[in-house]
């Protein structure tokens, strides 16, 4: 009853004005409920002055911090502020000082017992010369995990680093006595020898070139695994990729009395936009397989156009056998890595199990997916889609439906050409074999070379000699390639402001490397190199390379 008389301004039934008990008793209420509310509060609160006095503290900020009201009323807000975050706190109280609010600072306070916590508070005032009202929030849990996760974060990509270094470095140091082995090897097979020499070199030669595909097995997944395998984007004519794979297989079919076919349907887009290299690697993974895993009948290829929106063809390949087909059960587990159907499958055929892994994940990169239908005993059927942007430029269309019998020939002539222009070549190569192997595909091409063991002994010779071109490779010791390279290019912008001095302005450099690293070619070419060839070296490729840097037609 005393509440309803109180809420009314007037008494109409006495005639007398309660309006002033009512004003007194609402504030009254209201400065209650406010003081129970700053008691009950979970969060830290706090009544201060711009100057960082404290005049008043809740419960929760006792507890949180364990300072008494009577403790912080002899202290300064700056003092409880962690040395490291005082100049932002006191840039705070400058704010509120010039009636600007504090939302979402963050600063660490310190505890009674020495510690410190993270505090996120906002703070408004009632005027320059009234009380600040700051609120709190305890977030050391959630600036704790912050940190956690960064550092964990950081560790992370350390290890992804060391392991990237690591895998360039076994690239290097395993595709360089390859380069030796295979190169010198194919050299050798080009002297006279007797059928029993040759016999025994081919073998060598055959199990060089497995070894190699091993190793190139288990630097792309290596790649993979790090995520630092890069695709291209270029422009490439479909059918002479696909027919590529095919033809790069052929021999070992006929080899084995197989038939290998390929049949390409007439709607299928002959120029497209994507990593031809990866796709042809797919096709030969899967063409490979199929090859190795069936002893009689055939393997054919085919590919259609599944659908075309918005410029791009979604394309569905597949790779027939009549082998030895996959068991039911084994057919998720072959595109795992380093799973075969049966292992004992890897003694009798042999290869590491990544293959199909490797094919797997590279159609996954490129926006496709793969599966496979067998049965044991008769023979499997793998499928694969990709998607790919469709080229405006129009190739001409290739024969198909054919057996693939012929194969392009990892041969270099025995002399150069009479037309071809000689030249006289700087190989800066530290591994003696390789220089060995370089300096006689030089010579049996018709040009003379000098040998550098390291970029400093290069740089040596440049200021007494004159070169056409410089073969670098990018590892070596004392001075690298891309240290050479740079010093080279320093060398001749200083030239290019001296009028009196006649040599050459830009000498043509073309990189040669075992390096796996993603962009290794970017980094090349950004160093000043004119020219990139990866190792094992194949002789077409290098005098390509050679001749384009030096502007020579081929």
């Amino acid at each position: 009853m005393a509440l309803q008389l109180i809420a009314s301004p007037k008494n109409t039934t006495s005639g007398l004005d309660y309006s002033g008990s009512f004003r007194f008793v609402e504030r009254h209420a209201a400065e209650h409920d406010c003081g129970r509310f700053f008691e009950l509060a979970l969060d830290p609160m706090c009544l201060g002055t711009h100057r960082g006095e404290c005049v008043r503290i809740n419960p929760a900020w006792e507890k949180a911090f364990g300072f008494t009201q009577a403790e912080l009323q002899r202290m300064n807000f700056i003092e409880m502020v962690h040395p490291d975050d005082r100049a932002a706190a006191i840039a705070e109280l400058e704010k509120r000082a010039a009636g600007l609010p504090t939302l979402g600072f963050e600063c660490r306070f310190r505890c009674k017992d020495g510690s410190y916590k993270w505090c996120l508070t906002s703070a408004h005032s009632d005027g320059s010369e009234g009380l600040v009202y700051v609120v709190g929030k305890d977030i050391t849990l959630r600036r704790k995990a912050e940190a956690d996760l960064k550092a964990a974060k950081e560790a992370a990509e350390a290890a992804n680093r060391a392991k990237s270094e690591f895998l360039a470095n076994m690239s290097h140091e395993l595709r360089t006595p390859m380069n030796g082995i295979i190169g010198l090897t194919e050299v050798t097979l080009e002297t006279d020898l007797t059928d029993e020499q040759r016999e025994y070199l081919e073998g060598v030669k055959t199990s060089a070139d497995a070894l190699l595909g091993i190793l190139n097995d288990i630097l792309d997944f290596s790649k993979i695994e790090a995520r630092k395998l890069n695709f291209d984007a270029a422009e490439f004519d479909a059918r002479k990729t696909i027919e590529s794979a095919v033809n790069a297989l052929a021999i070992r079919a006929h080899q084995k009395n197989l038939e290998l076919t390929s049949y390409i349907e007439p709607d299928v887009p002959a120029a497209l936009i994507g990593d031809s290299g990866r796709l042809r690697q797919v096709l030969i993974n899967l063409i490979g397989n199929g090859v190795k895993f069936t002893e009689h009948g055939s393997v054919r290829v085919g590919v259609e156009r599944l659908s075309e929106e918005r410029g791009q063809a979604e394309l569905h390949f597949t790779v027939a056998d009549t082998g030895i087909g996959i068991p039911a059960s084994k057919q998720r587990a072959i595109f795992q890595s380093f799973n075969q159907a049966d292992s004992s499958l890897t003694r009798r055929f042999g290869g590491t199990g990544l293959g199909l892994s490797i094919a797997s994940q590279l159609v996954h990169l490129m926006g496709g997916r793969i599966w496979v239908e067998s049965e044991q005993g008769h023979g499997s059927i793998f499928h694969f889609t990709v998607r790919l942007p469709i080229a405006e430029t129009r190739f001409e269309p290739q024969r198909e439906d054919h057996p693939h019998l012929d194969i392009e020939t990892p041969e270099p002539p025995d002399s150069a050409p009479a037309d071809k222009r000689h030249l006289r070549l700087l190989v800066a190569e530290d591994n003696p074999v390789n220089q060995m192997l370089v300096a006689r595909l030089i010579e049996k091409q018709g040009h003379t070379c000098r040998i550098a063991e390291n970029g400093q002994q290069a740089l040596k010779l440049l200021e007494t000699e004159q070169f056409d071109c410089i073969l670098m490779d990018v590892q070596m010791p004392v001075m690298n390639g891309i240290e050479a390279t740079a010093a080279i290019r320093a060398a001749e912008s200083g030239r290019a402001t001296d009028k009196s001095n006649c040599r050459a302005a830009h000498l043509p450099i073309v990189a040669m490397t075992a390096d796996a690293m993603v962009g290794d070619r970017e980094r090349c070419l950004a160093a000043g190199m004119d020219g990139y060839v990866p190792k094992p070296v194949k002789i077409k490729e290098l005098f390509s390379a050679v001749e384009r840097a030096c502007g020579i037609s081929a």
